[in-house]
């Protein structure tokens, strides 16, 4: 079979997941070894660290941004290709109008995620764009939802299904004494802090971690999320809570989430980061649908306030909340605390409803292998 190309320029959460996709199709018998993945270049660190490079083909683009840089790359994608997956998460309609670019040749294959259908009518296709499209399906994952493409496709069989994180054999553990603090991700960058709780919930909900749990507790992020982090601390106001925003790169927060003892981290990347490490997690869902996009493969839970507006992703709801963000900011922060206690004791995790707040275990290969 001739060369295919993986279409998703998106986040570091997004990598992480799409690990497990490419993955199966470099060890399926089925597929053909000629693989080029078309990622955002805010991913190289993670790529190069995981060696997929080594293994197939990878395209860097700056993608959503418009660019002269990616002009030329997306030309040479069409001229090679003949079939281009369009991965979930990415709005296939917006990919659909890069066929001016490319030959008449190339076919399209897409993925249309569970999202509200105030996007869906955003994202979907138009009919002649694309040869197949998979989904939406709710309450799939998105792993499943780009294994059931390329299954529909004869790329993929069952028996190829698996997961796969960044290995635990490519992490040097520092020589320093592990498990005396806990990762704090609270995703406060002006940007994308849609999914976050308020600061004033999270100096409460800091304090209160702290006073129970009794370990340090160290905050990472971007720059960007470096001021209102600091916000947070000057209300906590504790030597014992440290902001490392901005001041550690992707491999070095690698470093400190494998020797931390738990990671609590919205919904994103770091909280997609840490599960690939298969480290301790706690995960905290709002306005996203944590069916479709949680962490996955590791020892944790995962805590989704379902309110009758949830969830919202990227509709109008999102961007401009009318109540508050109460699906965030109105988790009993009690719940928090119990679940961290919880993974850090290393109990045996249970499902749970409290109110409208579902605390459900991270889904493992057993489970999600289940809904094939």
């Amino acid at each position: 079979m001739s060369e295919i190309v993986i279409f998703h320029p998106a986040g570091i959460g997004d990598y992480l997941m799409d690990l497990s996709n490419l993955y199966q199709l470099i060890n399926s018998k089925s597929s053909t070894k000629q693989i080029t993945y078309v990622c955002n270049e805010i991913n190289k660190p993670l790529v190069e660290y995981s060696g997929i490079n080594s293994e197939i083909n990878i395209q860097y683009l700056k993608w959503p941004t418009a660019s002269l840089y990616d002009l030329l790359p997306l030309i040479r994608i069409g001229q090679r290709a003949k079939k281009i997956f369009v991965l979930s998460g990415m709005n296939l309609r917006k990919v659909g109008y890069l066929k001016y670019l490319w030959s008449n040749k190339v076919e399209l294959f897409g993925t249309l995620g569970d999202y509200p259908d105030e996007c869906l009518n955003k994202m979907a296709p138009n009919e002649k764009d694309y040869q197949y499209v998979q989904g939406p399906t709710k309450y799939t994952h998105r792993i499943i939802e780009n294994f059931n493409l390329f299954k529909s496709q004869k790329l993929l069989n069952n028996e190829d299904f698996l997961l796969k994180g960044l290995n635990p054999r490519d992490i040097e553990t520092s020589s320093s004494s592990q498990s005396s603090y806990i990762v704090v991700h609270t995703g406060q960058s002006e940007i994308g802090k849609e999914k976050s709780m308020n600061i004033g919930y999270w100096a409460k909900l800091l304090t209160g971690l702290k006073n129970r749990i009794r370990l340090k507790i160290v905050i990472i992020g971007s720059t960007n999320e470096k001021r209102n982090v600091d916000s947070i601390l000057s209300i906590v106001d504790d030597s014992q809570v440290k902001n490392l925003c901005g001041k550690k790169n992707l491999i070095e927060t690698i470093q400190l989430m494998t020797d931390s003892k738990i990671i609590l981290a919205i919904d994103g990347g770091m909280a997609h980061l840490a599960a690939s490490l298969k480290k301790n997690l706690v995960t905290i869902f709002g306005p996203t649908n944590s069916h479709n996009i949680s962490p996955v493969d590791t020892y944790g839970l995962l805590i989704s306030n379902q309110i009758e507006c949830s969830p919202c992703y990227w509709s109008d709801n999102y961007y401009n909340c009318p109540y508050d963000r109460k699906c965030l900011n109105e988790i009993n922060q009690d719940i928090i605390i119990e679940s961290v206690s919880d993974v850090i004791s290393g109990k045996r995790l249970e499902s749970n409803k409290i109110n409208n707040c579902y605390i459900s275990k991270i889904p493992t290969y057993e489970t999600m292998k289940l809904s094939l």
